[in-house]
Formats: structure tokens, C-alpha cells, sequence
């Protein structure tokens, strides 16, 4: 049965002037790339009630962050548009940061949250939005994606006897045998029931497969996932991570958290399939040291090391072999 937009409103009084769409932003020295969304999404709101907030994982101590954040937000906000930030302690990563800024928007009265990145632009209208959004079944979505003049449904693509990612434009979220797909973490909108019922991110990991993991529990809850085609994101990819496809430039932080979120993943969910994962980087590795890059590749190995002995949470997740 369809979604009522009823339904996604609030009936108390104290909940009546609350906005209907909430965001959370995880900024890290962003600032520039934020202004940019902010500007966006002031003009897709239109005449909806929307709040932002933009959790600031960056920590600078001189406060150069935190006062050009502050600007934009004060640039951006409207009458029925308001942007807040927020500053973290210390950079808790994209899981912990949206899991943050998401706890600040449910406290808020906001029952439709949003999840995007920093290096993100969003064009559409929030009325069509909602729109598509109340006729839907699904719980959460991935949302159309633009990147590097290519449209997709917004999915990313794991393979589950390697973690090796591809490109691949998926239509649904789905598990196979050897490999899943799910919504990319730069851009995921949830009904505020399914993020209580998920728990948020998993706060294991640091940067990268939040979402697969996310997927994976959706899935397993029952929540149907789907993919919103009336809003386009333009996703400039790894401007705030430093991941590219080059091996030559990409950064310390991608080759070395993308593997230990990998080798955290498979603990959880394929702990049989490790020995393959480590196979796969150990090879990854080697490619990375052959085309010159010897700092990529020891940050393989190190996050090898740090993924197989991080003292996990939760480790009653297993649901492959």
C-alpha cells in the first residue's frame, strides 16, 4: 500500500511546525563544497519546510572551519529553509557524524531524513520529491545519480568473495550469490521508522561500507529498499575522501580505510570468504607498490591489520559463508 503524504506529517501540536524533510551533512574541511550544496538545496526546498544540519567532523583548532560553515549556513537559511551546525569533538567519521546529525533532526520533529555528502549538488523540486516518495512501498532509496556525465540509479556494486567494487548501474538493492548491491552512502533518504528500526550506521566503521552493511540489515529486517528518479545528485567522487579509480594519486586515508571497512564487513557478514578478501588485497597491494605508490600499498596492508583486530560491537551479524 502507498505512502500517504498524511502520513508523513506530524498530528501533535508541539510537532506542528516541523519541517517534513530533514539532512544530514558529515563536513570535513568542506566548506567550499558545502556553500555549493547548501545553495542546491535552498533552491530544491522551494516552499517546503526543510532543516539541515551539517555535523563538522573537521576539528580546527584555529576555527577556520567552523566560521566559513557557519556563514554559508547563515547565507542559506529562509524562512522555511534553516541550516544548523553542529560541531564534533573530534572527526567521528560518516557513520558516527550522520548518526549525530540524524539523532539532532529526529529531536527536531523531522520524520524524513536524507543523507548526503559534502561533494554533492542537488537539482529537482522538494514537492516532487515528496511526491514520488508517498506513492513509494520502500522504507529508504537511493536517489538518481550523475557522475562524470554518466546517470545512475544511485547504487554501488560490492563483489562478496573479493570486496571489490564496480561500476554498475543497478536498478534495486539485491544480494546474490557472489555479490550485492546497495544505495551509495553520498546520497540515501530514510522514513524516520526505518532509521530507528536500523539503528543508524554502524559505528564500526570509519569511512566506507556503512551502506553495504545498512543494506544488508534492511534486508534482512524486510524494509523494502528503492530508488528515487525525481531528484538528481551530481557526485563529484572522492573530492572529500581523495578516492579515485588513479592509483598514482589516490589518497592515504582511501586505500587505507577502504580495506580495513572491507575486512570489517566480511567478519560480519562472510567470515568464510576472509582468506579470498585478503587474497584480493594482498594482490590489490602489490599493484598499488608496482605502479609506484608504496604508501597506498603499506596502507593496505595496514588496514588488512587494523580491520582483522578491531574489537567489533556487534559480532552476531553473520548471514553468508
Amino acid at each position: 500500500m502507498s505512502r500517504q503524504l498524511a502520513n508523513l506529517a506530524w498530528t501533535s501540536e508541539s510537532d506542528s511546525e516541523a519541517p517534513l524533510l530533514g539532512i544530514s551533512i558529515v563536513n570535513y574541511f568542506s566548506s567550499e563544497s558545502v556553500s555549493r550544496l547548501l545553495d542546491s538545496l535552498r533552491l530544491f526546498a522551494g516552499a517546503n519546510k526543510v532543516l539541515v544540519v551539517i555535523v563538522d567532523n573537521s576539528n580546527d583548532n584555529n576555527n577556520c572551519e567552523p566560521d566559513l560553515l557557519k556563514k554559508s549556513a547563515k547565507a542559506a537559511t529562509t524562512a522555511t529553509f534553516r541550516v544548523e551546525v553542529l560541531p564534533a569533538a573530534s572527526n567521528l567519521g560518516y557513520g558516527a557524524g550522520n548518526n549525530m546529525g540524524m539523532r539532532c533532526l529526529i529531536d527536531r520533529g523531522v520524520k524524513l531524513l536524507w543523507v548526503l555528502n559534502p561533494d554533492t549538488v542537488v537539482s529537482g523540486s522538494a514537492s516532487l520529491f515528496l511526491e514520488e516518495i508517498a506513492s513509494s512501498t520502500a522504507s529508504l532509496w537511493s536517489t538518481c545519480t550523475v557522475e562524470d556525465g554518466k546517470t545512475s540509479h544511485g547504487f554501488g556494486f560490492i563483489n562478496t568473495l573479493t570486496g571489490k567494487s564496480t561500476k554498475r548501474d543497478c536498478e534495486v538493492a539485491a544480494v546474490g550469490k557472489f555479490n550485492m548491491s546497495y544505495p551509495s552512502g553520498h546520497s540515501i533518504v530514510f522514513t524516520r521508522e526505518a532509521w530507528e528500526s536500523l539503528g543508524g550506521f554502524d559505528e564500526d566503521y570509519f569511512l566506507f561500507m556503512e551502506e553495504a552493511d545498512l543494506t544488508l540489515r534492511s534486508l534482512h529486517q524486510g524494509l523494502k529498499i528503492g530508488s528515487l528518479q525525481c531528484v538528481s545528485v551530481h557526485h563529484n567522487q572522492g573530492l572529500t575522501t581523495g578516492s579515485t579509480t588513479n592509483l598514482e594519486t589516490k589518497s592515504l586515508i582511501a586505500f587505507t580505510e577502504a580495506t580495513k571497512s572491507r575486512v570489517i564487513f566480511f567478519r560480519k557478514f562472510f567470515p568464510l570468504r576472509i582468506p579470498l578478501l585478503l587474497l584480493s588485497r594482498y594482490v590489490y597491494a602489490l599493484k598499488v607498490y608496482c605502479k609506484g605508490n608504496a604508501a597506498g600499498a603499506k596502507g593496505i596492508v595496514s588496514g588488512i591489520t587494523s580491520g582483522l583486530f578491531r574489537q567489533l560491537k556487534d559480532k552476531d551479524r553473520s548471514v553468508g559463508k
